[in-house]
């Protein structure tokens, strides 16, 4: 695991000497005001562009073949240098890539594409200057009258290209540009209705379940796109990006794989899905506006559950480290490892470390389960130095808000070992900043040390406690141990 406790130190002492908020012996809430949000705030910014200036990688250190793509390549060039630059993700699924090797993206350049996958011990990277290359999985700017027509309902449009189960639809949207956080995005509204714990039907025959502006809906079997409009969306719109039913790039059971210097976008499934990964990096990355595409069409009760997270390792993982990257506006999780119900599978989960990441405006920030498998160990696994901000304020968070889970961690494991929290810090949580779901109630395993927490007045800091110092201080020192944390109350007049 990384070594940073000087980090640590310098950066815990920075809060104390801000906020004026710790004693040798123990932790005192302390309401803050707008000179502690400036300072979380400077902290976030520092974050982004630390992210967005980190350098190239250096070609010559690459053991097999560098691969350069360009988007005013040629699919028909055989890659091995810029001169001869391959022009999209298409002509990198033809490659016959090998360990060692490496794909790398002009930089400002924007890439569209999915479901890109790559062998054992390969790279995926960026070359050139300026911003980090855009791997965006919608296809086209659908901002064309001629791609749509009228439904046989009024105000209601098909698209004439076929989707099925499209999760995302941003207007007036450039995929390249970063850090727009209040797009203009399309609301999902399926004839029967998720919400949680019950399942909403509407009376009405699809697609007249779309009652509202920019609402839409795939009737999958048809392969149709249906968008509420009051004019034909290619005239009213510039650009129209649409989210399809795919990950942006998708590993199975692979080692030694790299992702860095990315922008990934507009993928309907996962940006980046893993799944039995051994030494698998994901760092340097960008990812936004991702996920809302229907995993289940029938789930016990619930209907048409959907799901999509930024970064994600399913199953066993062994090695597998996150770290500087910016992710925000994510339907479900920003970073994440799980797996269920897989009786199987003996599912272990170790050397997991995911640290100096800044996740903004996802209903999860990080998920962790390793539950109901045929056996679960989970060991060694380091969470630290991340800023997670802003849970439940996400696109797709809507009606579910109140309930978000902001760091979700599982006690179902059969046995957890060395799994450490540290010096994160938590800003805003529509619903909890930490939860807790599994069957058992002891925390064996579990640590956590030197984190922040700040919670607008009335809020909840975790499971079964509201904003209360006592009771507060008591759930973190009872479940983790935790006897230094920082915990900061907002007013809601600031709000």
């Amino acid at each position: 695991m990384k070594n940073s406790c000087l980090k640590k130190s310098i950066f815990i002492a920075a809060i104390v000497s801000l906020a004026a908020i710790a004693v040798a012996a123990e932790t005192k809430m302390k309401v803050i005001g707008q000179k502690e949000l400036d300072f979380f705030q400077a902290k976030a910014d520092q974050m982004k562009q630390k992210v967005l200036t980190t350098p190239n990688m250096d070609p010559a250190k690459f053991t097999g073949t560098v691969y350069y793509v360009s988007a005013d390549g040629d699919d028909t060039n055989d890659g091995k240098s810029p001169e001869r630059a391959l022009k999209s993700i298409e002509g990198v699924k033809k490659l016959k890539l090998a360990s060692g090797d490496a794909v790398l993206f002009r930089r400002g350049d924007l890439f569209r594409g999915h479901s890109l996958t790559v062998p054992d011990g390969v790279t995926l990277s960026a070359w050139g200057e300026g911003a980090k290359p855009t791997l965006c999985s919608s296809m086209q700017n659908y901002a064309d009258p001629a791609l749509w027509k009228k439904s046989d309902h009024k105000g209601i449009w098909a698209c004439t290209i076929p989707f099925r189960n499209v999760g995302l639809i941003t207007f007036d949207h450039d995929p390249q540009v970063l850090g727009k956080y209040d797009v203009m995005c399309g609301n999902l509204v399926c004839p029967a209705m998720d919400l949680g714990k019950k399942t909403y039907v509407f009376p009405d025959t699809p697609p007249l379940q779309l009652k509202n502006d920019l609402e839409f809906w795939t009737d999958n079997e048809k392969q149709t796109l249906y968008l509420r409009s009051d004019k034909n969306p290619g005239e009213r719109f510039r650009r129209i990006e649409i989210a399809p039913e795919y990950h942006t790039l998708i590993f199975g059971d692979k080692k030694d794989v790299t992702i860095d210097n990315l922008h990934i976008t507009l993928a309907g499934r996962h940006g980046i899905s893993g799944k039995g990964m051994v030494n698998f990096t994901v760092r340097n990355c960008v990812l936004d506006y991702i996920g809302g595409s229907v995993l289940w069409e029938s789930y016990g009760d619930r209907k048409n559950v959907r799901f999509g997270n930024a970064v994600e390792v399913y199953r066993a993982c062994d090695g597998y480290r996150v770290y500087n990257n910016w992710i925000y506006q994510i339907y479900d999780t920003g970073v994440t490892h799980q797996c269920n119900d897989r009786i199987d599978l003996d599912v272990v989960m170790k050397d997991v470390e995911y640290f100096d990441n800044l996740i903004e405006y996802c209903y999860w920030s990080i998920e962790y389960y390793n539950r109901n498998n045929r056996s679960s160990l989970t060991k060694d696994v380091h969470v630290h130095d991340n800023f997670c901000r802003f849970g439940g304020e996400g696109w797709g968070c809507g009606f579910r808000k109140h309930t978000t889970p902001m760091y979700s961690i599982d006690f179902c494991a059969d046995k957890t070992e060395n799994y450490l929290t540290e010096n994160n810090i938590f800003q805003f949580s529509e619903g909890k900043i930490i939860s807790i779901s599994g069957k058992k109630t002891d925390s064996a395993g579990f640590r956590f040390r030197h984190n922040t927490y700040i919670q607008y007045e009335n809020g909840s800091f975790a499971n079964d406690t509201s904003y209360t110092s006592p009771e507060t201080e008591n759930f973190l020192k009872q479940k983790f141990g935790e006897e230094d944390a920082v915990l900061l109350v907002v007013p809601q007049a600031m709000r």
